[in-house]
């Protein structure tokens, strides 16, 4: 069995996993699973523990549930709700504003600053 100090190369999440709220959606946890080894993977039902198992601590814990998701989903520096009807994970950061998008609403709107 390799550590992480044995493993060369870039480290990538294979699997993700949120713990929600079931009352709100907000999402209270996420975790992330990195393999010792290339292509490892987790058992969906281990990985949904894990994540609850280390959500525990919450006083609200008899409200959580957690759903596997795509690793890729989560942007650094977002919040995230569970839309209790899709299933699917949004972020609640609003869209960013390219400078370009900025530059163009000044002009249109006669601001030349």
């Amino acid at each position: 069995m390799s550590t992480n100090s044995e493993i060369s190369g870039p480290i990538t999440e294979t699997q993700a996993c949120v713990v929600y709220d079931t009352r709100t959606g907000t999402v209270v946890h996420t975790h992330t699973f990195v393999p010792a080894e290339p292509g490892g993977r987790m058992a969906p039902d281990a990985l949904v523990d894990a994540a609850l198992e280390a959500a525990a601590g919450r006083a609200d814990r008899e409200y959580l549930a957690a759903k596997e998701v795509p690793p890729e989903a989560f942007e650094p520096g977002s919040d995230y709700r569970m839309d209790p009807e899709t299933g699917a994970v949004r972020s609640e950061r609003p869209a960013a504003v390219s400078p370009a998008d900025r530059k163009a609403r000044r002009e249109s709107s006669g601001d030349s600053g």
